[in-house]
């Protein structure tokens, strides 16, 4: 339950890095839906690759819950890979949140065309 719940918080921390990174609510979600599917990927990659996860799961926050092993064999140490990723995009969030400006972001949205109108068709 404990490994569930840092791995949940691990993608609120990764949500909160987006949120810095652009003005959009919106964009802000697919940046993150996007990381969770890059992780995923990774994880099934890796899983794919050995039956109880390879080198390649190490890089998904997803695998270090699985990495426990609560059934087998307790380890407790993937709950630390949690932690560090927890912290590190904590500092991520802070350093990028005093870099932006107020209303604005550090991915800039696309320019539309100026001359452009909503029209009913």
């Amino acid at each position: 339950m404990s490994g569930l719940l840092l791995t949940a918080l691990v993608f609120a921390e990764v949500t909160t890095v987006t949120c810095q990174l652009t003005v959009q609510g919106r964009e802000a979600s697919g940046l993150a839906f996007a990381i969770l599917g890059a992780v995923l990927l990774t994880r099934g990659i890796g899983d794919i690759l050995e039956e109880y996860g390879s080198w390649l799961s190490w890089f998904s926050p997803l695998a270090w819950t699985q990495q426990l092993r609560a059934f087998v064999d307790l380890r407790i140490w993937p709950l630390g890979l949690s932690l560090i990723a927890i912290v590190a995009t904590l500092a991520l969030r802070v350093f990028l949140a005093n870099r932006r400006d107020l209303g604005g972001a550090l991915l800039h949205e696309r320019p539309g065309n100026a001359g452009a109108t909503l029209a009913s068709v």
